[in-house]
């Protein structure tokens, strides 16, 4: 099993919007600094889910301009010789859960605890139900500042969120149930699954030379069993 970790920043810095059938599609928005943006539980960053084809990552905030349509992590690569991708442009072939091993093989797995967590600078566990229950998330990759350096989460010592910022937001994903695979996410989406366990973050800070910066941050696991060969991020 690999684990890969990447690093984005995105600096104040597409077409059809798809309904996929098999998950309730949700966002939650990012508005700590001058950026205003959404992220949805399927892996897809910045296009509005309000209304169809919304242009996201407004910028400046309440501006009315939009620096960007439609973005997502998409892995393409080869298992056994044959081409596989989890695309995520305009839908994602994403779904909120996790990869389990069962009989030797891997099963995608979810309940009610997968779903996009959000918390901010002054939040609570009595003022915010995520604040709460981040610790669910937390053997899924959700970070958080902890306060007596004992490596493990204590909800009423430890900050939920990446230490300091003045927004988190946190979801684990995954490709693995077959049926959110599909040819109208474009990018030659409807492939197998690759068995990513993908972990992202997205967090920010309003402080001068940061205010104009989203940070992202994806751990992406494969869970296949199969080593992925000729693999491209993008």
């Amino acid at each position: 099993m690999k684990k890969i970790v990447f690093l984005v920043l995105v600096i104040f810095l597409g077409t059809t919007n798809r309904a996929i059938p098999y998950v309730i599609k949700s966002q939650y928005t990012f508005d700590a600094n001058n950026i205003r943006t959404n992220i949805w539980n399927t892996g897809v960053l910045f296009q509005d889910l309000r209304t169809t084809n919304t242009a996201g990552f407004e910028w400046p905030k309440y501006s009315g301009k939009n620096a960007i349509f439609t973005s997502g992590l998409s892995i393409a690569g080869k298992m056994n010789g044959n081409l596989r991708l989890a695309t995520c442009s305009y839908a994602g072939e994403h779904q909120p859960g996790y990869i389990d091993y069962i009989n030797n093989g891997s099963v995608f797995k979810t309940n009610s605890s997968f779903k996009l967590y959000k918390v901010k600078a002054g939040d609570t566990q009595n003022s915010n139900p995520d604040y709460a229950n981040w610790g669910l998330m937390v053997p899924y990759g959700a970070p958080y500042e902890d306060i007596n350096n004992n490596g493990t989460f204590e909800l009423n010592i430890d900050k939920p969120g990446v230490p300091d910022a003045d927004q988190t937001i946190f979801v684990c994903i995954t490709d693995a149930d077959p049926n959110s695979h599909s040819p109208s996410e474009g990018f030659s989406g409807g492939t197998l699954p690759v068995y990513a366990e993908v972990h992202l973050t997205l967090w920010g800070y309003n402080l001068p030379n940061l205010n104009n910066v989203l940070f992202t941050r994806y751990e992406i696991i494969n869970k296949s069993g199969i080593a992925w060969t000729n693999t491209h991020f993008g």
